[in-house]
């Protein structure tokens, strides 16, 4: 598997995956992601996995414990 990106592009940025974690398996950050032009809302963007173009994710645990 390549390297997952853990490095917050700015402040609120949070670690994700790919919600085709079996199929896909892409890591990174939600700033990753690609934005592209949004499939039914005219002039909205919206964010996908840069690697198979899916556009839900879940929020991955870095394992920061305080």
């Amino acid at each position: 598997m390549a390297d997952v990106n853990n490095t917050k592009a700015y402040p609120g940025d949070i670690a994700i995956e790919c919600s085709k974690v079996r199929k896909c398996g892409w890591k990174g950050m939600e700033s990753d992601m690609a934005s592209v032009p949004h499939k039914t809302m005219k002039g909205a963007m919206q964010r996908i996995c840069p690697k198979c173009g899916c556009d839900s994710y879940y929020r991955r645990d870095t394992g920061c414990a305080t």
